[in-house]
């Protein structure tokens, strides 16, 4: 009995960690697709004219072939708007703690830069390439559209992101 307890006053100090995981799909009657898609879920806080240090979820989903989503729900429930310009977006890599960064703009014609999300859309996207791609573009040490989807679905403990708004609203999320 005694190894019992000591076993499970240790429980709650085990963290299982935020991952990648597979979600199945749903269709737009709330039906099950058979099909799944990847998504991290990561809790943080955001800031901005209205609020300070408020509750605040991402969800990061990998469609597969050629994009990741970001969606960002405020409080409890509530998704947020993009009514900027453009979103910033920073990933802190706890193992050699360097810092990535990259904007998204609401404007195609920005040279250099995609079309990620349109003025007033509740989600983000960025490109995603295959692991090769991806690695041989860290590897040189490159930041762009291409490798920074690929260092989204390369997130481990300790890494930090952080979103940031043309209006003023600043995110901050930790992997745990």
């Amino acid at each position: 009995m005694k190894k019992l307890l000591i076993i499970l006053m240790f429980v709650p100090l085990v963290s299982f960690g935020q991952q990648w995981t597979s979600v199945e799909t749903i269709d737009n009657f709330g039906d099950k697709t058979g099909e799944t898609i990847n998504q991290i879920v990561l809790l943080g806080s955001f800031s901005n004219s209205a609020t300070t240090n408020s509750n605040a979820k991402v969800y990061f989903t990998d469609y597969g072939e050629r994009e990741i989503q970001i969606k960002i729900i405020e409080y409890t429930d509530n998704p947020a708007t993009f009514l900027d310009e453009w979103v910033e977006l920073y990933i802190k890599k706890a193992s050699n703690d360097k810092q990535y960064g990259r904007r998204f703009v609401s404007k195609s014609d920005v040279v250099g830069y995609p079309l990620n999300f349109s003025f007033g859309d509740k989600v983000l996207y960025t490109k995603r390439i295959n692991d090769k791609k991806w690695a041989k573009y860290v590897k040189k040490g490159k930041e762009t559209a291409y490798s920074f989807g690929g260092l989204l679905l390369d997130l481990s403990v300790g890494d930090k992101i952080n979103i940031k708004t043309e209006s003023g609203s600043d995110y901050i999320f930790q992997v745990r």
